[in-house]
């Protein structure tokens, strides 16, 4: 049977039986009525927009300095931080891309360079790196055996649809560290 006009379902498609359905209720949060005609095939029923954004900051600080005519060292520090606010077009708390996410970069770097003569040259380089990442679902905690009994199994710990105790957050995080050295002795016959 084909969708009545204006791409919507005729009212006699509806059962007051399958509306009380606890999968129907549960879709029904996520996926927004038609909201504009649509074509024919159903393309274009729904137009809205999201709201996107967020904040980025960086601060750098370089310091150099000639201990001798032999010696130069060298030290440097970078933090970026980066704030990316959820997309959700249809404010249901499914974010289209990704929600909340928060990830920044420290890093250190040393350098010392020193002349041993006019053609021999020591450099020696350190650094240490931090990358954080953190992510926020919006969707956590709902509570799958809303949906049947056959769901509710999908509820024990360690899942990611699991019911969450109150006033817990759950926060996807990954942390990268990084150090790294090296030395070079250059000499030019």
């Amino acid at each position: 049977m084909a969708p009545g006009g204006g791409n919507h379902l005729p009212e006699i498609r509806f059962r007051p039986a399958a509306s009380t359905r606890t999968s129907v209720k549960y879709l029904s949060l996520y996926y927004p009525l038609a909201n504009a005609p649509g074509d024919a095939k159903g393309i274009g029923n729904w137009a809205g927009n999201g709201s996107g954004g967020g904040n980025n900051n960086e601060t750098v600080v370089h310091i150099d300095q000639n201990v001798s005519e032999k010696q130069h060292i060298t030290a440097r520090y970078s933090y970026w931080g980066d704030l990316n606010l959820p997309n959700d077009p249809f404010r249901n708390g499914v974010c289209q891309d990704r929600c909340t996410e928060i990830f920044s970069t420290n890093n250190f770097v040393l350098g010392d360079t020193y002349s041993f003569s006019p053609s021999t040259i020591m450099e020696v380089r350190l650094s240490y790196q931090r990358f954080s990442y953190d992510r926020t679902p919006s969707t956590t905690g709902y509570d799958l055996s809303q949906l049947g009994p056959g769901w509710a199994g999908l509820n024990e710990p360690g899942c990611y649809s699991r019911k969450k105790p109150a006033g817990m957050v759950i926060t996807i995080r990954y942390v990268r560290r990084s150090c790294q050295g090296a030395a070079a002795l250059s000499s030019i016959a």
